[in-house]
């Protein structure tokens, strides 16, 4: 009974490491903190970023850090003083609003059909078609709302790596 108690415990603290390791480990982020309030954003390691920088060029990707003033997209790395805005690009939305503009499309291409195959051909056909127009709406809006830009003028950007 003892030896199977001391097994239990092992197996606990064992355990509990392991989470503490993953918990507390080594995290890395960007911190954007806004000059005239005391707002903060914090973008975490391998966040999707869209980057402008003062050279007019674009990047979007997942963010690497590199060093405590430098971050790399696309295997290209860029000095923080570089930067001109920041903006959070989520994948997800864009995936979205896609699906939307191709189901909404799909229907408005469908209605005429059901307007064929239905008794009451126009009623029916301004229904389908009301629906996709509103489906693709949705989905352009989807993939239209960004969130706000974090401008170099009005924002700090720094880099913390916590050991």
């Amino acid at each position: 009974m003892k030896n199977s108690s001391f097994i239990k415990y092992a197996l606990c603290l064992f355990c509990f490491s392991i989470v503490s390791n993953f918990t507390f480990g080594q995290s890395k982020y960007l911190l954007l903190n806004k000059t005239n309030t005391k707002k903060i954003k914090m973008f975490n390691e391998h966040h999707r970023l869209k980057i402008r920088t003062l050279s007019g060029e674009r990047l979007v990707g997942n963010f690497f850090i590199v060093d405590s003033n430098t971050i790399s997209i696309k295997n290209e790395n860029i000095a923080l003083s570089e930067i001109k805005r920041i903006r959070s690009k989520r994948a997800f939305s864009k995936y979205l609003g896609g699906s939307f503009v191709g189901l909404g499309s799909y229907t408005v291409l469908i209605s005429p059909l059901t307007a064929i195959m239905a008794e009451d051909g126009a009623k029916n056909f301004r229904t389908t078609a009301l629906i996709g127009v509103g489906v693709v709406a949705l989905g352009i809006l989807i993939k239209q709302a960004t969130p706000p830009a974090h401008h170099h003028e009005k924002w700090d950007y720094k880099i913390i790596i916590n050991e």
